[in-house]
């Protein structure tokens, strides 16, 4: 049996990963068992797959195309959800005027959080990138400033933004609500509403893995299909009592919590929606390339994308769900 590490984040966005060991438990595997490994960064979550100090990771899809374009040999097998982040503003109501000069904090330049942002501002003729202070003078400065730091990170800088220089973020749960819950901002909507059903985060894997241990991921994917199964029965009436339970463990938060994280979030945890899609990753990839400079012009993405195990899995799971 082979024990595989999985890298992620304790965060609404990797939650099929932290109901897993519920589902897990249930399955009774014979060729893999799911070992979770959280970090506190993105950097640190990359680094780790980088090192293979690690098998896959929850990664932002932007990022996990940067590392494949590289040269890391790493496949994207599953979303792991859809939408979910939430857009927060100060404790001053924000209008596009007052967000001249102000910043907005993100935590990964390469996330799809960035893009809608990048899209939103520019749809009202907004710059909106870091600032340059040693730039030439004919390099347009942003009107809004981006800025990159842990979700914790943010929650400390907001607190004592005495000046209001920050105009708000982009957060996931549960440090979007915590931000909420202490007066230092509140929502102004989520990221659903700026790109409806966009893919975010994705499980990616070392192509090694899946070439020598098929057997041990498609059992990997068919009780991450399990957990967001349960998850998306979490956001109606039929729900199991254990999973709500194995969410709030996983994000030390109590069942109520829970369901307000995936009420307000927008969150999409639908199985059948968790297949990547090519038009989707060129749509990420082609905007990011072109308009904000951030991947090359011609990225690489040929065997990045492989969906056929977890479509085999989803065409046996809807006969059973």
């Amino acid at each position: 049996m082979l024990s595989v590490r999985i890298g992620h984040q304790k965060i609404l966005d990797h939650l099929i990963l932290g109901a897993a060991p519920l589902c897990e438990k249930d399955m009774q595997l014979e060729h893999a068992s799911i070992v979770p490994v959280v970090s506190e960064t993105w950097n640190a979550l990359c680094d780790d797959l980088l090192e293979r100090n690690i098998h896959g990771a929850f990664l932002p899809i932007p990022m996990a195309v940067d590392m494949f374009d590289a040269g890391i040999d790493i496949c994207l097998l599953m979303l792991a959800h859809r939408s979910g982040r939430i857009f927060l503003q100060s404790r001053t109501p924000t209008t596009l005027a007052s967000l001249q000069n102000k910043s907005i904090l993100l935590s990964s330049e390469y996330s799809v959080d960035n893009m809608v942002l990048h899209r939103f501002f520019a749809s009202a003729d907004f710059h909106f990138d870091k600032f340059q202070p040693d730039a030439p003078e004919f390099v347009r400065q942003p009107n809004v400033i981006q800025e990159i730091v842990p979700c914790s990170v943010m929650l400390q800088m907001m607190e004592i933004d005495e000046k209001q220089d920050i105009a708000g973020c982009i957060m996931c749960q549960p440090f979007a609500s915590e931000c909420m819950d202490h007066g230092m901002a509140s929502m102004l909507c989520t990221t659903d509403d700026l790109w409806q059903d966009h893919p975010c985060c994705g499980f990616v894997l070392h192509k090694d893995v899946l070439e020598e241990y098929p057997l041990a991921v498609e059992e990997i994917l068919s009780v991450f299909c399990e957990s967001a199964w349960q998850l998306h029965q979490l956001q109606t009436d039929e729900y199991s009592p254990e999973i709500a339970s194995a969410a709030g463990e996983f994000l030390n938060q109590d069942v109520q919590k829970i369901h307000e994280f995936l009420s307000s979030s927008k969150i999409n945890f639908s199985p059948d929606r968790l297949i990547p899609e090519q038009k989707a990753l060129e749509v990420i990839v082609s905007y990011m390339s072109r308009e904000m400079k951030l991947l090359p012009e011609r990225t690489n993405m040929d065997g990045f994308l492989i969906t056929e195990p977890l479509k085999n899995i989803l065409e046996k799971f809807a006969q059973t769900h």
